[in-house]
């Protein structure tokens, strides 16, 4: 009650409310208080009002931001499987094609092994005859 003694003293002195104690001049202390209340409660609300739409575009600019992180890490994930599957994959065509280079190398070791025992064949060939050759001419001598 105090407060409002001190602000009806107050818009009295200045309004000249003091020496007219009637009704209006009682209640014009309450009115103006209720007023600039009402004032500072509007501005609140929206100020308020005005805090939820800047806080809810920043919500909605995070969840896009996560949305394009997701979607990021998504094609991160996809492409280093790709990777492993590339490195994997050549991995294994580097072995393909070493292994055909040794089978062709062994391929052609044994191609040349098989020349060297057919010539082997042959000087044994040779050799009996001419054993067979070198004995006959040994007996007919």
């Amino acid at each position: 009650m105090g407060f409002f003694r001190s602000l009806f003293r107050l818009f009295g002195s200045i309004f000249g409310l003091a020496k007219d104690p009637t009704e209006k001049a009682i209640r014009a202390p309450f009115w103006k208080a209720r007023e600039d209340l009402t004032q500072d409660y509007t501005e609140m609300r929206e100020a308020v009002s005005d805090l939820i739409k800047i806080k809810n575009e920043k919500v909605k600019k995070l969840n896009k931001l996560l949305e394009t992180l997701d979607s990021f890490n998504t094609k991160m994930l996809g492409a280093a499987n790709r990777f492993k599957e590339t490195g994997e994959k050549e991995q294994n065509e580097k072995r393909i094609t070493d292994l055909q280079a040794d089978i062709q190398t062994q391929s052609n070791l044994i191609e040349k092994y098989k020349a060297q025992l057919n010539d082997f064949q042959q000087q044994l060939k040779n050799l009996q005859q001419e054993e067979s050759e070198t004995v006959a001419v040994w007996l007919n001598t």
